[in-house]
């Protein structure tokens, strides 16, 4: 065993590295860490210690519009200025904050809103939406699933669209009953019209939050006997529309 061999003596060589980055580009990021990380093997560096969330990058700026962006990452990768009101418990400067976090480049503002009357925004990357998702604690992510799932109630009518966002909600919120409530409605929604398939995931997840025994896995056990059951037909249907339009 050699002396000088730092990794018989249960040391190893680590390499600092702070790449260059740009806040939101993550190809330009992940370009400057693979280059350092060749460096570091050249240099027979056996470990590379890079900053946090030097993927996706960050400012000073940015982390004191934090807890705005991790509130809107539970809402989605869409979200709305009323909505970050409610879960930020304010009006005034909310138009500032969500007007500083565009400027920055991490959110956009659409020009159309999937809900009437309200600004909606979007984030600019999926990244930057995963990794403020990722931030928020498991406690604090079902509170906010919820403040999520109550807006949405107010602010939506009940559609299979709705439903099945409102069900994912709910269940994030771990709220079972309200869960299974809407992923039935979102199935039944999705069984009235050609989307047989769909109808069926759907009531698959429903069943799936029930636990043995309950009485309402029967009645959700038949309507998923019967979104099968039309599944089955739907090749069949498909080809009777075909020769009626002949």
């Amino acid at each position: 065993m050699s002396l000088f061999n730092l990794y018989a003596h249960n040391f190893v060589r680590a390499a600092v590295a702070i790449p260059e980055v740009r806040v939101a580009d993550a190809r330009f990021n992940a370009e400057q860490i693979i280059g350092l990380m060749q460096q570091a093997v050249e240099r027979h560096a056996v470990l590379a210690i890079f900053p946090e969330l030097a993927l996706s990058a960050y400012s000073c700026e940015d982390l004191f519009h934090q807890q705005a962006l991790l509130d809107a990452s539970v809402a989605g990768k869409v979200f709305w200025r009323g909505l970050i009101e409610r879960l930020q418990n304010r009006t005034v400067g909310v138009g500032e904050l969500l007007g500083a976090l565009e400027a920055r480049g991490l959110i956009r503002r659409e020009a159309v809103s999937r809900i009437q009357g309200e600004q909606q925004y979007s984030f600019k990357h999926g990244l930057i939406r995963q990794v403020a998702y990722a931030s928020v604690p498991r406690a604090r992510r079902r509170e906010r699933h919820a403040e999520v799932a109550r807006f949405l109630e107010e602010a939506t009518t009940e559609t299979g669209v709705s439903a099945s966002i409102l069900a994912y909600h709910w269940n994030e919120a771990a709220d079972v009953d309200r869960a299974v409530a809407y992923f039935t409605a979102a199935a039944d929604h999705a069984g009235r019209g050609w989307a047989k398939e769909r109808a069926v995931e759907l009531y698959n997840e429903a069943f799936r939050l029930l636990p043995e025994g309950d009485e309402r896995r029967r009645a959700l056990g038949a309507k998923r006997a019967v979104a099968f059951q039309a599944l089955y037909h739907v090749p069949d249907a498909a080809r009777l529309a075909r020769r009626a339009e002949q």
